[in-house]
């Protein structure tokens, strides 16, 4: 796990000292050694430069960029197969001189192109200069676990993993792209290809970047796309015992492969399902105790208990930490650093927290996510389906009036309700086209803010909404189609991005077992009732766990999720953040935000009325943003 960053310069401005400086701000990605290459070529000056966090062959011989024959290489993640393809490789002709993963990355893109990506299991974000076709490529790994921003202007091509990385350069166009303002306040995070930025992008899951040094062009492909795995046409036949044992298999193989370590390796234990079938495999596969580490609340949801009772039952060796204010104090103030665009999802704070205890005692970290998404476990599934299924029920042509009777109707209720949030999201469906509506739908369900809210609060207009392009008729269910946009917009920018930054600000390395590939294409191929059969969510999961792992009696309980009480700590140890932020003076700095409207809606908060405390949360998260990076 590292820091990747580098430049294309035609007007040979840029330097190798530019090139360190923005390594520099990388730092925390990849402590343990950093370097920069610099070429000044006739038409343009290259540079591309690493921070290692050194995990697998922690010799120096494995330190980036890496230079062979006419490729140089700059790569942040890990290639869980190395070993299997560098045999293939091998085979070959090519000769190794380090045992790095990294090393395997050069070779296979020597052997096969832009194909090798292909044959690659794991996370990554790696860019290729080629010499001979005097191009540079950049991959992103499927999933989208690791991040990669680039820029494409002024002359010259940047690109890095974090966005603090570009901004080291003194004449980086600092202009607030107001599509990604609206998403982050629609849905707490900014999905691609947006930035914060006007003249900053980001790379997809599983896309490809092609910049031709000789014309300055550059071309985006897509390798690998979630929504093909879920096509209709392509389920399975396999009967449920079979299908139980195939996933099985899937999940110990993706396991097994997140263990490959020169480093101390433990789990991020929550307590729930997922987190608890990862300790037990691993606790079946390993000879020594694993490490395990768990946070509590004394207020709120808190799953640490259960979490303590699954760790005896594994024998596992347990750690656990309760969460105070002053831990969030001091989280708080550095969240704008790290965040270096608006992210709006407040349980970064306590995944920020436990990657710190865990940097403690180990270097990298198992974390579980992806399991509502592959097998049906969030409640906003069934609404999903619930109102889909009312869409469908209305002919074409009454959607119109019908849509003006669901507006008025909603004026009888409560503007701040689910009643009315309900009638008039149904009613902006209806008004749009026909091919847009499942997406509408699935951006409402999963943005928490109502958009009526967001209205008052912005001085932009909100009516934008970043809608993935996908063919409905591709699936044979709402709920297939619900978990393909989760799996492709919800958990990469939002819970992959959460996970990665808040590891990475600790210097440790975050893997994700539920997020291997094969687990997905073939997860995306079961029926939809063996995964939710009308009353049990996530259920070939659970059964799997009961016959293989753990006792029924130690998991049969409600869902409660990773949540800290950030909103009680608002109204008392942490108001002093309103006054530093959110005066009536800083709030209409921006000119982005209604200050009157917002300052009335935090204080309403304050006084314990009944509001939407995610955006009183995204109001202050933005303004610490702000002056953070734009008004220093």
């Amino acid at each position: 796990m590292c820091g990747i960053t580098g430049f294309v310069d035609y007007n040979k401005s840029l330097t190798n000292e530019d090139a360190l400086n923005m390594i520099k701000k990388l730092n925390h990605r990849g402590p343990d050694h950093f370097e920069v290459n610099f070429y000044e070529y006739e038409n343009y000056n290259i540079s591309f430069a690493h921070a290692r966090l050194s995990i697998i062959d922690l010799s120096s011989n494995a330190n980036q960029p890496l230079v062979y024959k006419h490729l140089k290489l700059v790569f942040n993640g890990e290639i869980y197969n190395y070993q299997e393809i560098k045999r293939d490789l091998i085979q070959k002709g090519h000769i190794f001189s380090t045992h790095s993963d990294t090393e395997v990355v050069i070779h296979a893109f020597e052997e096969w192109s832009i194909q090798c990506v292909d044959k690659f299991i794991g996370m990554f974000a790696f860019a290729i200069h080629d010499e001979l076709s005097q191009k540079v490529y950049i991959f992103k790994d499927r999933a989208g676990i690791k991040p990669l921003y680039y820029s494409n202007y002024g002359n010259r091509f940047l690109f890095a993993s974090e966005l603090k990385s570009l901004l080291e350069l003194n004449d980086f166009k600092r202009d607030i792209n107001e599509n990604a303002l609206l998403c982050f306040f629609q849905q707490s995070y900014i999905p691609a290809p947006y930035s914060i930025y006007k003249y900053a992008n980001k790379l997809d899951g599983g896309q490809f970047i092609i910049f031709d040094l000789l014309t300055n062009k550059l071309q985006i492909q897509t390798y690998w796309n979630v929504f093909d795995f879920f096509d209709k046409s392509k389920k399975t036949s396999d009967d449920y015992e079979t299908a139980k044992e195939k996933i099985n298999t899937l999940f110990v193989s993706a396991t097994k492969y997140r263990m490959i370590s020169d480093v101390p390796i433990g789990v991020f234990l929550s307590g729930g399902y997922d987190s608890s079938l990862i300790a037990s495999l691993l606790t079946k596969e390993v000879n020594e105790k694993i490490k395990t580490f768990t946070i509590g609340f004394d207020i709120g949801n808190n799953e640490a208990p259960f979490a303590k009772e699954i760790a005896q039952h594994l024998n596992t060796e347990h750690f656990e930490y309760y969460m105070k204010v002053d831990d969030a104090k001091s989280i708080i103030n550095d969240l704008a650093y790290y965040f270096d665009e608006p992210f709006g999802d407040s349980s970064v704070i306590p995944t920020t927290f436990i990657s710190k205890k865990a940097s403690e005692k180990v270097k990298v970290v198992l974390s579980a996510d992806g399991g509502d998404e592959l097998f049906f476990g969030y409640n906003h599934f069934e609404l999903y389906k619930q109102y889909a299924n009312q869409i469908h029920k209305i002919p074409e042509p009454f959607t119109k009036i019908t849509s003006i009777l669901l507006f008025v109707y909603s004026l009888f209720y409560s503007k701040r309700g689910f009643k009315y949030r309900k009638l008039r999201l149904l009613s902006e469906i209806l008004k749009s086209k026909k091919t847009n509506r499942h997406s509408i739908l699935f951006n409402n369900l999963f943005q928490i803010s109502s958009p009526y809210l967001l209205n008052s609060i912005l001085n932009i207009k909100n009516d934008f909404i970043k809608e993935p392009l996908l063919n409905a008729e591709l699936f044979e269910n709402e709920s297939d189609e619900f978990m393909a946009l989760a799996y492709k917009n919800y958990l990469q920018y939002d819970i992959l991005k959460k996970v990665d930054i808040a590891t990475m600000s600790a210097s440790i390395e975050g893997r994700e077992p539920l997020m291997d590939h094969r687990l997905l294409e073939y997860a995306a191929s079961l029926p939809l009732n063996y995964k939710y059969d009308g009353r049990t969510k996530k259920r070939i999961l659970k059964d799997i766990m009961y016959e293989k792992y753990l006792p029924k009696r130690l998991m049969d309980r409600p869902k409660t999720g990773f949540t800290v009480p950030i909103y009680d700590w608002l109204k008392t140890d942490l108001s002093y953040l309103f006054e530093d932020f959110c005066s009536i003076e800083k709030l209409n700095q921006s000119g982005y935000l209604n200050a009157n409207a917002c300052k009335e809606y935090i204080n309403q908060f304050l006084s314990n009325q009944q509001v939407d405390e995610t955006v009183v949360w995204k109001i202050l998260t933005f303004q610490m943003w702000y002056f953070k990076w734009i008004k220093q």
